[in-house]
């Protein structure tokens, strides 16, 4: 998986996530997907039928087309922040060709991203 972070001089960025094996991804996924259907579905003493394996297939390439999605957005700079537009802010730095990130979910958890500028 590998996720490209662009930042314009014009104040939008975009973050793009790419599965360089999407095809080996896609496949494993549907499975792991249908089979969590699966073993919910006994423990309800039902089975699952032709329509609902597809149906958790395309939930499941669903989810992989979304992550893999172009977002877009528009920042702002102020000191060593990061001021995006949806109200998310991030402390930033730079070492050698890596600018560091650092911020906190929605959740509370803290988190830090490395990247390699290109």
């Amino acid at each position: 998986m590998r996720t490209t972070y662009k930042y314009n001089k014009d104040g939008t960025y975009s973050t793009t996530v790419t599965i360089l094996n999407i095809s080996d991804v896609r496949k494993e996924y549907r499975a792991l997907v249908v089979e969590g259907a699966r073993i919910n579905s006994e423990s309800k003493g039902k089975f699952l039928t032709t329509d609902d394996v597809k149906y958790y297939e395309n939930y499941a390439d669903k989810v992989l087309n979304d992550t893999c999605k172009e977002n877009k957005g528009t920042y702002e700079i102020d000191g060593n922040k990061l001021l995006y537009g949806d109200s998310t802010t991030e402390t930033f730095g730079f070492k050698n060709k890596q600018l560091i990130l650092k911020g906190v979910t929605q959740s509370g958890n803290s988190y830090k991203i490395v990247l390699n500028r290109k």
